[in-house]
């Protein structure tokens, strides 16, 4: 499978972030590991913690992009064709979608990626900067406003806040948490391989 998030090709840590990795938890200690360790010592605390969470957040929108182009056609993710915006080449500003792609409705989705540390901790509109991703979709990326299929945020928190989810996002935006993740993916190990093998030095 062809991956095409520049950072699929930037990052020298594949190997070891995937290295015995078969469930969503050790993923995510894993991509925090590796986070911490890339940074360099030289730098303050403060933009030591803004590199390492913009490494986590790139390499987990790399596992994103492989896990939706494997199960695109899956009722629970529903989209094909997906495309990240951070792929060589692309001169899209981050807007708040981080990948386009086409619903089973065949429609414009789009897809905003959320990495959190904590799998308990519920995603908010003001915090997650989640109406970014209505935004660009309906003003930039052709989504259908009435559309409540072919938005989707995929993240290793819990979910949505209900007030967020039903009344900020207008109940058009689903999500796919950590629970649902781990009871998609823990210990397929096909699955797992198939990542590592996506993500070996070309």
């Amino acid at each position: 499978m062809n991956l095409e998030h520049s950072f699929r090709y930037t990052c020298k840590d594949w190997a070891a972030m995937l290295n015995g990795v078969n469930t969503i938890k050790a993923l995510v200690a894993n991509i925090q590991q590796c986070a911490i360790a890339s940074v360099p010592p030289i730098f303050d605390d403060n933009t030591r913690a803004a590199l390492a969470n913009k490494y986590t957040g790139d390499a987990f929108e790399v596992f994103c992009e492989y896990f939706i182009k494997s199960h695109g056609s899956s009722s629970e993710v529903g989209i094909t064709d997906y495309r990240p915006l951070k792929r060589l080449g692309c001169t899209d500003k981050d807007t708040g979608a981080d990948g386009l792609g086409i619903g089973t409705n065949l429609k414009p989705a789009a897809v905003q990626i959320k990495f959190k540390s904590n799998p308990t901790q519920v995603l908010t509109a003001n915090e997650d900067h989640l109406t970014n991703l209505t935004t660009a979709a309906w003003g930039r990326y052709r989504v259908d406003v009435n559309d409540t299929q072919n938005l989707l945020v995929i993240t290793t928190g819990k979910e949505l806040a209900t007030f967020t989810r039903d009344e900020m996002l207008q109940g058009k935006v689903r999500c796919l948490g950590y629970k649902e993740l781990c009871k998609m993916l823990d210990n397929n190990l096909a699955f797992w391989e198939g990542l590592r093998m996506a993500v070996a030095p070309i």
